[in-house]
């Protein structure tokens, strides 16, 4: 179905905000798509001369066909390839640009600036009679960058929007001939990862002009099974693996099981690790009569402290009042149990806080250790920001630092138990076209 009149895929639709604003209303302004919490902005532009299942070339900008702003030396749209060399290499193509950027303050700073550069480009690249479509990807700060940036690379939203809208103009035999290709400066990140959800082969620039075979890039989902793989690796006790591990013992119905006085167990994994998943999963076996405090919903780690001090004080006066006689039938009130400490933990020193409150009031603390390889973290983090029911995430900064500071738990800090916690991927939380997939 053609897009109607003012939508921003319409033909002849003026530059517009995420907020449906008009903001440039030149003749062949790009047009844009956009979402409250990422922008998308596209000039589509094909090429009429060619059949709709032609192959599809696709490019990186920064880097790959230019310099980036700052790196440009002299006045000029700091091409890095020549116009005339891509409209060589790329005869008999349709050709499309994906990019991510980096927002300006407002949304209509975003428009003006990467419309009014994209323009300039296309003008140059039209005087040799190339049609290239653009889509650009950016989260402008008053759109929310923050929020999920459900376009950019390597997610494929850009590629489906580019589908559609060609498919619109051209017919539904766009883009079903042979396999397509994605040019790109970053094999070891975005880029090559763009290309494998995509489907498509990837090469870096220098090889596409050389005119090098075009290979396909590392697939997603045995890339993700490797990392999970390791996971369950860094899980095994010290003698199969040759690591300073705690043993891997099954800590769910052994730790949260009813009877013996109240304890306080600490959890030790970096964001995305599952840790509230783990004390969720396993209410049933007596998670639910422990008190899990946690910094993200507490603010400050001495309102953990704090919050974490009254649950033990009211477990141990649960406990006297229950001892003779036993507690009623039924599941005992939340807290009675004890106190789960649901923070990455990531040191000794961060621990030891938490040793010293148990000892504090005579109690035993249990860790359990959640150990993940940093890549694997990094896409579970990754992961949750485009997660299509519960999208949440941290900066990935807030991954790696928990990994620069990193050091693994052991008995020796005062704990009664360490406990190896493997990570378990469960279809039914996260589909697995959502979980094997590059983000």
């Amino acid at each position: 179905m053609a897009a109607a009149a003012g939508d921003p895929a319409a033909p002849g639709a003026p530059l517009v905000s995420h907020r449906g604003t008009p903001l440039v209303s030149l003749r062949g302004a790009p047009r844009w798509e956009s979402t409250p919490d990422s922008l998308c902005g596209y000039s589509l532009d094909l090429d009429p001369r060619l059949p709709p299942d032609a192959p599809i070339v696709a490019f990186d900008w920064d880097d790959t066909l230019v310099r980036r702003p700052h790196q440009r030396r002299a006045p000029g749209l700091g091409w890095l390839r020549a116009p005339a060399e891509l409209a060589r290499r790329a005869a008999g193509c349709h050709l499309v640009v994906f990019t991510n950027q980096g927002g300006p303050k407002t949304v209509a700073a975003f428009c003006a600036l990467l419309g009014a550069e994209m323009m300039l480009h296309q003008a140059e690249l039209a005087r040799l009679g190339l049609h290239v479509s653009f889509f650009v990807a950016g989260s402008p700060r008053d759109a929310g960058a923050a929020a999920p940036r459900q376009y950019r690379k390597p997610a494929t939203r850009m590629w489906d929007l580019y589908l559609r809208l060609s498919r619109e103009r051209l017919g539904p035999r766009f883009g079903a001939g042979p396999r397509g290709l994605f040019v790109g400066d970053n094999y070891d990140g975005g880029d090559a990862r763009f290309a494998a959800n995509a489907g498509v082969f990837f090469q870096p620039p220098e090889a596409f002009f050389r005119g090098d075979p075009p290979a396909l890039p590392p697939a997603p989902a045995p890339g993700v099974q490797a990392l999970l793989q390791q996971a369950r690796l860094l899980a095994l006790p010290p003698a199969a693996q040759g690591a300073a591990l705690p043993p891997a013992l099954p800590p769910g119905p052994q730790l949260f099981a009813p009877g013996g006085p109240p304890r306080l167990v600490v959890l030790c994994g970096p964001p995305g690790a599952g840790k509230s998943s783990f004390v969720a999963l396993h209410a049933a076996d007596g998670a639910a009569a422990f008190q899990a405090v946690s910094q993200d919903a507490l603010g400050t780690r001495g309102r953990c402290e704090a919050a974490a001090r009254r649950t033990l004080a009211a477990a141990l006066t649960w406990a006297a009042a229950h001892r003779d006689p036993p507690p009623p039938a039924g599941p005992p009130p939340p807290g009675s149990r004890g106190v789960i400490v649901d923070n990455t933990n990531r040191d000794r020193a961060a621990r030891k806080r938490w040793v010293d409150l148990a000892r504090e009031f005579g109690l035993e603390a249990v860790c359990v250790y959640f150990p993940l390889p940093r890549p694997l973290a990094l896409h579970l983090n990754a992961m949750r920001e485009t997660h299509p029911r519960n999208p949440k995430s941290v900066p990935p900064v807030a991954v790696n630092a928990f990994y620069a500071n990193h050091e693994p738990p052991s008995r020796d800090e005062g704990f009664a138990e360490v406990y190896v916690q493997p990570f378990v991927y469960r279809p039914a939380r996260t589909p697995p076209e959502h979980f094997f997939r590059w983000h």
